[in-house]
């Protein structure tokens, strides 16, 4: 049976009078991560901005989010995650434990782990199940918001050429070259490769980087813009960098893999899966028609534009976690003792 204490029963007189739920609207350029299926992180993921799925979140150990999470299915977090706003599931909420979330709103059933804390009200459309070792320290709402589920913004309407009647273009290990704005086959890059690429728009039906391969969009005059026609790939320790202030972006019509210790810094939008290697810094906004899935050590960083690691900066003030807990823990001590 659900425990209710004297700041959850404050919590449901203040919201008994709402009467239905509140729908939340987001335009796409709001997230940072979003993807109209699944995404899936392993542990130690930072993404510092906002998430959005189409299906369900899973967040590893130790994840952490800057801002807000919003799902139109389930939430799923193991132990040890933080997220520093709140978290809209129109489906089922589950909470590892010793993690932090400013707020939960959820459709159905939630269950928080033990030590862990809610710092704003938690309100559920199902059963709340609330470890005794967990802190609710914003109370019980008698409501829940929900999310309309924004999707994958479309790509504008683009007719690739034959391949097969296209140029490759490749550049050999250690060798830095350069192509114009157009139409070709392959972008292939060897090992230690560098292209650079100038204002405008691109077509390629498949980028291929080895290890060490490096794409330079050099925007001085312009936004880049890249369209990958079947798939967009890269090794170890690939990048891709931008020289000047205009956005540089990816489109690609197929599968995105990138691969694990790689530095990009470049706006995505993978009309199938994207999959991103372990200790990963990606740079920009990154969306998917497909499942998006994270390796450990991954961070996803929207603010960046120096593709730099970014300060992280902490879930809660220290100050709130000690006096709530303090005072929790206090209330606890005395009721045992009275």
């Amino acid at each position: 049976m659900q425990k209710i204490t004297l700041l959850g029963l404050v919590a449901l007189c203040l919201y008994a009078n709402i009467a239905c739920a509140e729908f939340l609207t987001n335009q796409s350029s709001d997230f940072t991560l979003l993807s109209e299926k699944r995404i899936k992180t392993g542990k130690n993921v930072q993404i510092l901005g906002s998430v959005g799925s189409g299906s369900q979140i899973k967040l590893g150990k130790r994840s952490f989010v800057q801002n807000d999470v919003f799902t139109n299915g389930s939430f799923k977090s193991a132990s040890n995650s933080s997220i520093s706003g709140r978290v809209v599931a129109n489906d089922s909420i589950k909470v590892g434990s010793n993690s932090q979330i400013g707020r939960l709103d959820g459709g159905q059933d939630a269950k928080i782990g033990n030590n862990s804390l809610i710092f704003g009200p938690i309100g559920v459309a199902g059963n709340l199940n609330i470890h005794p070792g967990a802190f609710a320290l914003g109370g019980i709402s008698a409501t829940h918001d929900s999310w309309n589920a924004t999707g994958v913004p479309d790509p504008p309407a683009t007719s690739f050429d034959n391949p097969n009647l296209l140029v490759d273009i490749n550049v050999s290990k250690n060798q830095t070259g350069s192509v114009a704005p157009g139409n070709y086959a392959d972008l292939n890059l060897k090992n230690n490769a560098t292209i650079i690429l100038s204002a405008g728009t691109y077509f390629f039906d498949r980028i291929n980087m080895k290890s060490r391969s490096m794409i330079i969009a050099d925007t001085t005059n312009g936004a880049v813009n890249v369209n990958v026609a079947t798939i967009l790939k890269s090794s170890n320790r690939a990048s891709v960098r931008n020289t000047g202030e205009n956005d540089s972006k990816f489109t690609v019509f197929g599968d995105t893999k990138i691969g694990p210790n790689n530095n990009i810094l470049a706006d995505i939008i993978s009309l199938d899966n994207l999959k991103v290697g372990k200790k990963t810094l990606l740079s920009g906004s990154f969306f998917s028609e497909g499942d998006i899935r994270l390796g450990s050590n991954v961070i996803v960083n929207s603010s960046g534009s120096d593709g730099s690691i970014p300060q992280i900066p902490e879930p809660a003030s220290a100050l709130l976690l000690t006096t709530g807990i303090a005072a929790l823990l206090k209330r606890r001590k005395t009721k045992t003792l009275s």
